[in-house]
């Protein structure tokens, strides 16, 4: 059962994670800016409670560019997953009373762990908000090989889709902004697999320096995918 549990997390989690970049897809949008943030996920699905912690980071070179890490690490086991690179591309534009940016982000994995894993993505974003709302939309795909998982081969999974969908309000407390959003994401592989999962999203940017945000996510239908629920909670540092 560790055997499986490692390696259906450490295989196939990336790619559940390539819509969203640090600093919680928000910050930092100057040059020279970086940050670190720290999640917290409960994984109930299945039939088994998981926890792992999301280590990730960003640096911006400038605006238009920006070098992204995300190490996930399942506590349960005290096993590391591996690595993943993005470099993040964006265009940003500025209406009047409505703001946002195109983004086109390439994805990398890098295979450290026990598990070999060969993984890269694509992912095409809009994302725009004005004073009382915010929108974000996205598709990738992403391409997975995966060789020996411990003592056994496994074959070749498909290539992967998937969109992301999160829409809703921004409040300004305490001389601060944050948003509460719907996210919903859809999965589908080639032959028939696919999940539906959707929950709020509540993300406060305290200052320039500080961030948290929580999230749950439940599955409304799939088939070949694990049904469940995740729970995430964090905190950002921006420089």
């Amino acid at each position: 059962m560790r055997h499986l549990t490692l390696t259906f997390l450490l295989v196939l989690w990336p790619a559940v994670s390539l819509a969203e970049q640090p600093i919680f897809n928000m910050m930092p949008r100057w040059d020279n800016g970086w940050g670190v943030q720290f999640e917290h996920e409960v994984e109930d699905s299945s039939g088994e409670r998981m926890h792992l912690l999301h280590v990730e980071g960003v640096y911006t070179w400038q605006r238009w560019i920006r070098l992204t890490y995300k190490v996930p690490w399942l506590l349960s086991e005290s096993a590391l997953g591996n690595p993943v690179l993005a470099l993040p591309l964006k265009k940003y534009f500025n209406n009047d009373g409505r703001s946002g940016s195109f983004s086109l982000t390439p994805e990398v994995s890098l295979p450290l762990s026990e598990v070999t894993l060969k993984l890269a993505g694509l992912s095409l974003g809009y994302s725009q908000e004005t004073y009382r709302t915010t929108v974000d939309v996205s598709l990738a795909a992403h391409l997975q090989r995966k060789g020996l998982t411990f003592t056994r081969a496994v074959d070749e999974l498909p290539l992967e889709w998937q969109l992301n969908f999160a829409a809703g309000g921004k409040y300004y407390p305490f001389d601060s902004v944050g948003n509460l959003r719907l996210s919903a994401d859809f999965r589908y592989r080639p032959g028939g697999d696919y999940a539906l999962r959707a929950g709020p999203v509540a993300y406060w940017r305290i200052n320039d320096r500080w961030h948290v945000q929580a999230s749950w996510k439940r599955t409304l239908a799939a088939q070949g995918f694990d049904s469940g629920n995740w729970i995430r909670s964090g905190l950002a540092v921006v420089f």
